[in-house]
């Protein structure tokens, strides 16, 4: 019985050690497994942060070359409105024009001829012409700070036989009527082309003699100077009548012209794409920060957690071995 018990007990120590020594050869490997999916998720996260800063940092770059692409554009535009106005060539078209590198888009022209009053053809409602920005009364709609009106698109039929499209001006939408002038005349105007339109922009239907946006292929249709063509060498030469800054201008006139400094005006200006650079790059500093602490944080925390690991195992310490 002696015999036995001592055997049982042997058993029972031999168990026990087993244990002991698996849970302690356990131990390391788990806490590894845990610092590995740590160093994962850290590594995810930095990922992460670093694309962030990256895409803040390549919006920003994106709006800087915005800015410096604005600014040429803008100092081209008035080396060509301070030049001296030309004479519109005979056999201009909307494909000299739009073609690239084309140096007629933006150009002072002048041109004679007979405007053709019972194809005119309203874009609208627009706000009135900067220069008249000051003017307040009726036409004002919604939150509008000045009148709302209407943009009169004339055909000029030149004495050659050709024609044009000549943007005379603004009329307010509550006008009725507004001054036709008669026989021969010479207009003075900036070379320009038609509007691109948007994801918002409605289609026209052929003939509308309303419309919301300079849609130039609808806009020649209605003015009977394409014959159901939409090809950009029949299309006409479109034109803004401008008048110069300095030129005195009659109140009661109307069509409301545009001036010159009416025409060098960009919906988005060079600052506000650099307001928009700069606030990137805001962005990207300020997630950098961000980065930067958040994961300097963890990295000292898993830090100090392994040198307490290392101070609760005394060196030179082994698991115990099976006896």
């Amino acid at each position: 019985m002696l015999a036995r018990g001592r055997l049982q007990l042997c058993r029972h120590h031999h168990r026990t050690i087993l244990r002991l020594s698996r849970a302690a050869s356990a131990s390391p490997a788990a806490a590894a497994a845990k610092q590995a999916s740590s160093r994962s998720g850290r590594g995810a996260g930095i990922a992460l942060f670093a694309a962030l800063v990256g895409s803040t940092v390549g919006l920003g770059t994106w709006q800087a070359f915005r800015y410096q692409w604005k600014v040429d554009l803008v100092e081209q535009s008035q080396k060509q409105l301070s030049s001296e106005p030309t004479d519109l060539p005979s056999d201009a078209t909307q494909k000299d024009v739009s073609r690239e590198g084309s140096t007629l888009v933006g150009t002072r022209v002048r041109a004679r001829g007979v405007f053709d009053h019972s194809k005119e053809v309203l874009v609208g409602p627009r706000a009135a012409p900067k220069s008249q920005e000051s003017t307040k009364g009726p036409g004002a709609g919604g939150m509008a700070t000045n009148p709302q009106g209407y943009f009169v698109y004339t055909p000029l039929r030149r004495q050659d036989g050709t024609a044009i499209l000549v943007n005379r001006g603004w009329v307010p939408q509550t006008a009725s009527s507004w001054g036709r002038p008669e026989g021969v005349v010479e207009v003075l105007g900036v070379v320009r082309q038609g509007e691109k339109p948007n994801r918002f922009s409605p289609k026209h239907e052929p003939g509308m003699r309303k419309l919301m946006w300079v849609d130039l292929p609808t806009l020649a249709l209605a003015a009977g100077l394409a014959a159901n063509t939409l090809s950009a060498d029949k299309l006409p030469v479109l034109m803004d009548a401008a008048l110069e800054d300095s030129e005195p201008f009659s109140r009661g006139e109307s069509p409301v012209p545009k001036r010159i400094s009416d025409i060098d005006q960009f919906y988005v200006t060079p600052q506000t794409h650099l307001m928009y650079a700069a606030t990137w790059y805001s962005l990207a500093a300020f997630a950098t920060a961000i980065t930067y602490a958040r994961f300097r944080k963890g990295a000292a925390r898993a830090g100090g957690a392994k040198h307490v690991r290392r101070a609760a195992s005394p060196a030179g310490s082994k698991p115990p071995t099976q006896a």
